[in-house]
């Protein structure tokens, strides 16, 4: 490409023929094929771009023996053609081909539509610019022939274009235009190299200002671990200088031992660092807590160019996280402590509502306790009366029919001692469907039995009431006090009215806004007594406000309804004028899961023949000698056999003896020495799957868990039918031993 060697081919090719000056042609000729080869020695020596542009267009001028000449560059992105170098133009005709749109119509346009050479020996006589602006510059500049030969690159893409222009007309010869082709090829890559110099000094000039004007601090080191490069934000960083930083060790600049040759083993291995953790000391001593990102650089051969870290400062961050930390410790101890209070003084609260309920509880018995001690007595009588007649003075009736008035009469008793020990019961707050005409129901027996004669009690219940999520312990309460004091309020007698119904939360709303969408169970105890006033009805929840005498009351019974009636989300209401008497509402929430409750019949012993034992041995303890002696004859009656014991420890020492004969334990929670449940753990410990029924007529809730937990037998319930006794004792024998739990 370019050598003298084409030359020599060129003068060859023309010496003897027609019209050709051998001696000067080729003397002329081989000065152009010197200057070609100077030009492709310039080239790969790159020197100086402008100048070798210059030297180019110097060679195509003697090459072609035109008068001007010119190189332009395509810029593809403003389709346009850039003037690079021109020899002879007029500054006009410059300046108007500094930047040309090769458009249709023009030379250039032609040439670089077609991508082939477009020669015009006469412009006057061409008919592709006739007319236009181009043949008006043309003539102004004193051009009268024109070639334009398009450059293209070695991957066949138009860059450029090269012309001559001749102020005579002219039509270059073919010898000519060979050598204008080499040298066509030596300007194409000049220009596509100027390209690639232009974009890659662009990009390093790019890459040079991100490194020097990075907000984080960046440099290089070598393998070795000396740092080659850094930023200003490195600078900065450590507060150093160019000097005094690059060219030292990157070990110098880390505050802990280690970890400059732990960077250097981990680039080695080809790893790239994300986020190591470092601390760097600063010139000033301080520590700076830093994250490092990097990785290396290979050459083509594997080769160690260098490695580029990237520094981020995250001391700020590592100070707040640590404040952070320290914020939080503290507030979690805060919150721990005040946890501890709270749950201690949830707890507390807790402890005195339930004090406050049993101690009204309490209360409420002692104010029935004229009203019982009078019935109980009137039942005593009766029980006593019947027992004389029969025993001592020759009863003349029926002796069965008396018996069957002692038997309803100590139900009747019986029944009296279970309502005044649930009153009395403290029990755990137990939310369960609660059938609430039966709480209204026992309620009014209580009453009756208790109350003045002079006031009449009258039940109105709704017979479809649904069930109610509730405390049963606690609505009975809250319905006794309201009752207390309904009779209170009637000391010469007088008229109280118990009813249950059903009232929509839309109604509730028009008094209680806080009333939710639904049906609320409504329980109604309206007194005929001396009313409340105005002012009065203000303060009555208030605890220890009593308008009563002093000594005649605590003030806490309407505070425990409202308590009560709250803790079951509901409302109380009341309505009252002085004479006029008092209507207490109190409105519960209604659950919506109904339920039937389960009515069993309590058959007599006749009915039980299928209960009739097998000579199952039992162990029945109970410190009541005659209740011993009873159950002892009426069970052996029943097929079974009995061993008797009358305090706990004496239970436990027959139990030892007697284990594998046993069949079930039977024993009344309140006996001497060993109490009955002390009995049964003593016993557990001797066989853990003894079976056992205990005998109670009041069981507290802490047994009844433990109860459950071991899995009893079951409970008896005094007094009990003997009956029921033997249904639960037989049940009880044939049912597979409960595994204890462990």
């Amino acid at each position: 490409m370019g050598t003298r060697e084409d030359a020599i081919e060129f003068g060859r090719n023309h010496v003897g023929r027609p019209g050709y000056e051998g001696g000067r042609d080729l003397e002329a000729e081989l000065d152009v094929a010197e200057r070609l080869q100077q030009v492709s020695t310039r080239l790969i020596q790159a020197d100086d771009v402008h100048e070798l542009f210059e030297q180019i267009l110097d060679t195509a001028v003697a090459i072609m023996r035109s008068d001007y000449a010119s190189i332009q560059m395509l810029d593809r992105e403003q389709r346009e053609l850039r003037l690079l170098v021109h020899r002879v133009f007029t500054r006009e005709a410059a300046k108007s081909w500094e930047r040309l749109r090769p458009v249709l119509g023009t030379i250039c346009g032609e040439a670089l539509r077609t991508g082939q050479r477009c020669i015009v020996a006469d412009v006057e006589r061409c008919d592709l610019i006739a007319g236009s602006d181009g043949l008006k510059t043309f003539l102004q500049t004193g051009i009268r022939a024109v070639q334009s030969t398009p450059l293209v690159s070695r991957s066949g893409t138009l860059i450029g274009m090269i012309s001559t222009h001749w102020r005579e007309p002219h039509e270059p010869g073919a010898s000519e235009l060979r050598m204008l082709d080499v040298l066509a090829r030596q300007a194409a890559d000049l220009i596509e190299r100027a390209q690639s110099d232009k974009a890659l000094r662009e990009r390093e000039r790019e890459l040079a200002d991100f490194f020097e004007n990075s907000p984080v601090g960046l440099h290089w080191i070598g393998a070795d671990g000396v740092i080659l490069r850094a930023n200003q934000a490195e600078l900065d960083l450590l507060g150093t200088t160019r000097d005094e930083y690059i060219g030292r060790h990157i070990a110098d600049f880390y505050a802990d031992r280690g970890v400059g040759e732990d960077i250097l083993r981990r680039f080695a291995r080809g790893e790239t660092l994300r986020s190591y953790a470092a601390r760097k000391r600063c010139k000033d001593g301080s520590i700076k807590h830093v994250l490092i990102d990097g990785n290396v650089l290979w050459g083509k051969n594997g080769e160690f160019i260098h490695a580029r870290c990237f520094t981020r400062d995250v001391t700020e961050q590592r100070r707040a996280e640590a404040a952070l930390r320290s914020l939080n410790a503290e507030l979690e101890e805060r919150v721990a402590a005040r946890t501890t209070e709270l749950v201690s003084s949830i707890a507390e609260r807790e402890r005195l509502q339930e004090q406050l309920l049993q101690a009204q509880k309490l209360e409420s018995i002692g104010t029935l306790a004229g009203g019982i001690a009078h019935d109980f007595n009137n039942l005593l009588n009766i029980i006593m009366g019947y027992t004389l007649l029969i025993q001592h003075c020759g009863y003349r009736g029926n002796v069965s029919e008396a018996l069957e008035v002692i038997r309803e009469t100590v139900q009747r008793a019986a029944a009296l001692v279970q309502q005044l020990l649930a009153m009395a019961r403290k029990s755990e707050v137990k939310f369960q469907q609660t059938d609430i005409n039966e709480i209204v129901k026992t309620v009014g027996r209580v009453l009756a039995e208790t109350f003045p004669k002079t006031i009449d009690i009258a039940l109105n219940l709704d017979s479809d009431l649904p069930p109610l999520l509730a405390d049963p312990n606690q609505i009975h309460q809250a319905l006794l006090n309201l009752s207390i004091n309904a009779r209170d309020a009637m000391p010469h007698g007088g008229h109280l009215l118990l009813e249950t119904s059903i009232t929509s939360g839309d109604e509730l709303r028009r008094r209680f806004r806080n009333a939710q969408p639904g049906r609320y169970v409504c329980i109604r105890v309206t007194d005929s007594g001396i009313g409340i006033d105005e002012s009065t009805q203000g303060r009555i929840f208030e605890p220890f406000f009593t308008t009563k005498p002093q000594g005649q009351g605590t003030g806490l019974g309407l505070s425990v309804v409202y308590g009560i009636v709250t803790n079951h989300s509901g409302f109380v209401d009341v309505e009252s004028a002085p004479g006029r008497g008092t209507r207490f509402s109190i409105y519960f929430p209604l659950a919506q899961e109904r339920f039937t409750p389960e009515l069993k019949a309590e058959p007599d012993v006749d009915a039980r023949q299928e209960f009739r034992g097998c000579g199952e041995t039992l162990l029945f303890v109970d410190d009541e000698e005659r209740q011993l002696r009873l159950m002892r004859e009426f069970l052996e009656k029943q097929g079974y056999r009995v061993l008797a014991a009358r305090d706990g420890a004496e239970a436990v020492d027959v139990y030892s003896r007697h284990k594998q004969e046993i069949a079930l334990v039977v024993l009344d929670l309140g006996l001497p020495k060993l109490n009955g449940w002390q009995a049964f753990q003593r016993m557990r410990e001797i066989e853990p799957n003894v079976k056992a029924l205990f005998a109670t007529g009041l069981l507290s809730p802490e047994i009844e868990a433990e109860m459950r937990r071991v899995k009893v037998a079951g409970v008896l319930e005094k007094p009990y039918e003997l009956g029921a006794v033997l249904e639960k004792i037989t049940t009880a024998v044939r049912s597979p031993a409960a595994r204890a739990l462990s």
